[in-house]
């Protein structure tokens, strides 16, 4: 499956709506789709007409916009039966990302599994921030060291060994599944080599390692655990709980972090780390606390949230 399953239509194809649909044959593209959407808004999920695309396109193996260029094509008894086993699985509100194995992200498409949070768009801002920074301080990549904390599906990692060829880049999960599918992802990319993958809790594995680093770039868990009730489905019953309950008030991981992070990032070394909406003030506070931190600022996303707190290593010694 390419990434085109999963990418966003454009308006004029995804606000066309489904409604004319019902003077195709039930077993026909056209038939199918209509189904395929009710079924799913019956269930409560969020976008079934976008989520009825997704599927129907996947199981033709073609992109969302072939799909109306042939609504009176028939499926074939295997791609009917194929497409009923993955609505099954949508109705009971696992995750499209899950069902089919791939995300995109940075217009790349990722393998992702149960075992792993599925990348969000506004993680970019984060990769943006990251890539601002080096070429504002006019860093040659071959003299960086990185570390990826919390590293996931390996987005982050990914990502910045492409962007950043020749960087040396150390990427850490207490997941050992995580880290099966973050590898997955570096192979994928052909990014395996520039990047070390260790397993175990935030900076504990590097203890070791003899290593300090030009950035560190995380994204956490960050989600305050009374909020877990109200969440979706699809990420309340299926995403891993250990990447997304950060305590409390969300915040427990990010103040280990920022505790731990001093003794590894070099003076005068950049760390980026996502938040959550809200928490911007309060994390902002965590790295004032620590007198080990200067130019701390907040990065906003595009719908103006809090987004990803930036700090920089100084030298205090008290």
């Amino acid at each position: 499956m390419t990434s085109d399953h999963l990418q966003t239509i454009p308006r004029s194809v995804s606000g066309t709506g489904l409604s004319g649909f019902c003077n195709f044959p039930p077993n026909t593209i056209g038939g199918v789709l209509k189904h395929t959407r009710e079924t799913l808004a019956a269930a409560g999920v969020p976008e079934p007409e976008a989520d009825a695309q997704v599927l129907v396109a996947y199981v033709l193996g073609v992109d969302r916009l072939n799909l109306f260029l042939d609504l009176d094509r028939f499926l074939t008894s295997t791609e009917e039966k194929t497409l009923a086993g993955l609505i099954r699985e949508r109705t009971k509100r696992e995750p499209l990302q899950y069902i089919l194995g791939e995300q995109e992200f940075w217009s790349l498409s990722f393998r992702v599994t149960s075992g792993v949070l599925i990348p969000r768009p506004e993680t970019e801002i984060l990769v943006e921030a990251v890539l601002n920074a080096v070429q504002k301080q006019g860093i040659p990549p071959d003299d960086l060291t990185m570390l990826d904390l919390c590293t996931g599906s390996g987005i982050l990692a990914v990502v910045l060994a492409r962007e950043l060829p020749g960087a040396d880049i150390y990427a850490v999960d207490i997941s050992k599944e995580a880290l099966f599918v973050a590898m997955e992802n570096a192979r994928r990319h052909k990014v395996s080599e520039p990047i070390i993958f260790l397993q175990g809790d935030l900076f504990a594995p590097l203890a070791d390692q003899g290593v300090s680093f030009d950035l560190i770039v995380s994204n956490p868990p960050y989600i305050p655990g009374e909020m877990f009730p109200g969440l979706l489905p699809e990420m309340r019953d299926y995403e891993p709980r250990l990447a997304l309950d950060g305590g409390p008030d969300g915040l427990d991981v990010i103040r280990k972090i920022i505790i731990q992070s001093a003794a590894y990032l070099r003076v005068g070394g950049w760390f980026f780390l996502e938040i959550g909406d809200g928490q911007g003030v309060e994390v902002l506070k965590e790295f004032e606390r620590r007198k080990a931190f200067g130019n701390v600022s907040i990065i906003r996303d595009y719908c103006g949230i809090d987004r990803v707190i930036r700090a920089q290593r100084i030298n205090y010694n008290g």
